[in-house]
């Protein structure tokens, strides 16, 4: 009886499916999310220009630009390789490492980048810097939701060490705004939580679906068979 030759995904295990289809959302969408922070942190820089350590504003927006040059090149890499069970993984370590030194750079932005000298100046300016911070966030809870460590590898550096430091400042507007910066957080874990469980139950059900067809096709393969052995 013939062997059917289907190339399909439940030739592969199940693990490696779902690796190989959180790299191709996360990469996919790579185009845009890696701009966005560039684009915010040199209009965030023109903002700051007259109110923050120039040198260190300088060095950090420097940072930013030079992460977003890796991180294309990291993308033209993807575009050119393969993606198998040998390197799957490398794949997806190599995605969670950049998100995670961007959201180190946001977060250190949000502590470093405005003199707290005049705390009404500093907490109006610092607040736009910690705005743009959540702005990123939110569009990285819609892009990077479908792999949970992702997700923590960009909002956790990024909100938590700045709302840290509001709270220890020890004044009543920014212990509050580092307060407020804590539950938002909390809320972006819980949507993130939320919104993983929905990617993963698709994953789960597209890969039933394959598995269903690839089944039939087999079955017709030995019914074709089993009626070619009865006619003769």
């Amino acid at each position: 009886m013939n062997t059917p030759n289907i190339t399909t995904a439940v030739e592969y295990s199940r693990d490696f499916i779902t690796v190989k289809n959180q790299i191709y959302i996360l990469y996919s969408q790579a185009v845009v999310t890696f701009c966005f922070p560039v684009i915010a942190a040199v209009c965030l820089a023109w903002v700051l220009w007259e109110v923050a350590f120039r040198e260190i504003l300088f060095i950090w927006l420097a940072l930013v630009m030079i992460h977003a040059v890796i991180r294309y090149f990291l993308l033209w890499k993807y575009h050119h390789d393969k993606i198998v069970p040998d390197n799957a993984d490398i794949w997806l370590k190599r995605f969670l490492t950049s998100v995670l030194i961007s959201g180190i750079l946001w977060g250190v932005a949000g502590i470093i980048l405005v003199p707290y000298e005049n705390t009404i100046e500093y907490t109006l300016y610092n607040g736009l810097t910690l705005l743009i911070t959540c702005g990123l966030v939110s569009g990285a809870l819609i892009s990077y939701s479908i792999n949970i460590w992702v997700i923590i590898a960009y909002s956790f550096p990024a909100l938590i060490p700045p709302a840290v430091h509001l709270i220890s400042l020890g004044d009543q507007y920014n212990s509050a705004f580092g307060g407020f910066l804590l539950l938002y957080y909390f809320f972006i874990g819980v949507a993130a939580a939320r919104m993983n469980r929905q990617f993963h139950r698709y994953l789960e059900m597209e890969h039933q679906q394959k598995e269903l067809i690839y089944k039939y096709e087999r079955l017709k393969l030995v019914y074709t068979d089993f009626r070619k052995h009865l006619k003769h």
